[in-house]
């Protein structure tokens, strides 16, 4: 099975669209901050591989584990969503 690799799938779009992959034959690869949460969210597509990674920790990328399997896609959906103008957007009203 062709495998797309998803950063930042846990939640929103990102999930979304590794459900969309799966439906299409894709076996996502899914890495994302909120991956090992209490909350998060656990319906993700059949056969899907999920990996717990910070992005704004050094370490956690340093030693975020990398597919066993051959990639085909990349989709990059991780990032902050800002919830006003930039210009009055204090660091903690990012999510």
């Amino acid at each position: 099975m062709t495998s797309a690799l998803l950063l930042g799938a846990t939640k929103g779009l990102g999930l979304e669209l590794a459900r969309e992959g799966a439906r299409r034959n894709l076996s996502p690869i899914i890495y994302g901050r909120s991956a090992s949460e209490p909350n998060a969210i656990t319906e993700f597509p059949p056969g899907t591989v999920l990996y717990s990674i910070d992005l704004h920790s050094p370490e956690h990328v340093r030693h975020a584990p990398l597919p066993t399997v051959p990639v085909a896609f990349f989709f990059w959906v991780a990032g902050a969503f800002h919830k006003g103008p930039l210009q009055h957007t204090e660091p903690s009203d990012i999510d």
